[in-house]
């Protein structure tokens, strides 16, 4: 064989080698530069997401955008709205982590910082996938081992590798990593400013409670020789009526045969009637609510139209109140939003925890 033809086969199989290794490695996008962004590219694959998915063995999380792109819903809680600033949250941070150091790239090495792939029943990994409205994955990352670093803040070290990659990097940054259902949804269910609420009526106790200030209250249907327990106890009720935050949602249809613990009505000083019933389901404290219009003898006179934030009575913020009726109904209808455990708390007190027969004075 000709010398010259040797060296034309010697290239043509140390081609061969090159393109087998480079067909069966996964694809990567650049390999992450020290002191750079883990994915310089983010913020452009984010826009064109339209699926965002966050899974463990501890739960999955899967976020749905709509077609435009403005809302999210949590499809593992009936696409319940999403909370868009913990979304924003996730964006932003994993748009700014930083690469500190590359790390193993030895698989029997993955288990030490977190970061076996979650085909593993052992894996302690958290996985990310962005997919765009067809389904293609965008983005597929690995999130490990992670720690505050001392006097950084909110600042975290993470371990990161690409999914089906060996490469593996600590990274510096801050984003929410849960994976449970619940923490992904719009927290604020009712959400009322101080000045725009009349009264609170606690239905099965037969009070009436009306705000004096931020601790304190007046109260009416007091029998003769009764004092209340502790004014902050009403105060910190009505507090909780007028701000109330949900731990979990269920189909309110689950509640059709539950009888109510505990009923509440708060008035708002611009014509608004919120009716509360407190359920329980499966050992779980629940609240239906529902809007609706006060009777305009019922209104009041209120206070003036500034400290009300409206223009005029039936208007709240320049939206007339009847509208906000159809929109808070339309919100919670079909929904039984699941208390925190220390508002069921406050919500389930008897008449006997906030009531009782006046102390005497000593005379001297």
């Amino acid at each position: 064989m000709k010398r010259g033809n040797l060296f034309v086969l010697m290239a043509i199989a140390a081609v061969s080698v090159l393109l087998a290794w480079y067909v069966s490695r996964t694809p990567q996008e650049t390999v992450p530069e020290i002191g750079r962004p883990l994915v310089p590219s983010f913020l452009s694959i984010f826009s064109d997401a339209r699926r965002v998915v966050l899974r463990s063995h501890e739960g999955t999380v899967t976020l749905l955008a709509s077609e435009d792109g403005r809302s999210w819903q949590v499809h593992e809680r009936l696409d319940y709205p999403a909370d868009l600033d913990k979304l924003r949250a996730l964006r932003d941070g994993w748009a700014g982590l930083v690469v500190v150091e590359p790390k193993t790239t030895k698989p029997e090495h993955f288990a030490a910082l977190d970061l076996v792939d979650l085909a593993d029943p052992d894996s302690k990994a958290l996985q990310l996938q962005l997919m765009d409205g067809k389904g293609a994955v965008l983005l597929d990352w690995l999130v490990g081992k992670h720690r505050f670093i001392p006097g950084g803040g909110e600042t975290q070290e993470y371990y990161v590798r690409r999914t089906q990659e060996h490469a593996s990097y600590l990274v510096r940054g801050n984003m929410p990593l849960e994976t449970r259902p619940e923490q992904w949804l719009v927290p604020q269910v009712v959400s009322l400013p101080a000045e725009r609420v009349e009264a609170a009526h606690l239905l099965d106790a037969g009070l009436t409670i009306k705000p004096r200030d931020a601790i304190s209250v007046d109260v009416e249907g007091l029998a003769p020789g009764e004092e209340l327990v502790s004014q902050y106890t009403l105060a910190n009720l009505l507090e909780t009526l007028r701000s109330l935050q949900l731990n979990d949602v269920l189909s309110a249809r689950e509640m059709v045969s539950q009888a109510p613990l505990r009923r509440f009505r708060l008035d708002t000083r611009d014509g608004m009637h919120i009716d509360y019933k407190i359920m329980e389901y499966k050992a779980k404290k629940y609240v239906l609510l529902k809007a609706s219009a006060a009777p305009r003898e019922e209104s009041g006179s209120g206070p003036s139209p500034a400290a009300a934030g409206s223009g005029k009575q039936g208007e709240a913020h320049g939206v007339p109140v009847v509208e906000q009726i159809k929109h808070l109904n339309a919100q919670w209808e079909p929904w039984a939003f699941e208390l925190k455990s220390y508002d069921a708390t406050k919500l389930l007190r008897e008449r006997k925890d906030m009531v009782r027969k006046a102390q005497q004075q000593t005379r001297r």
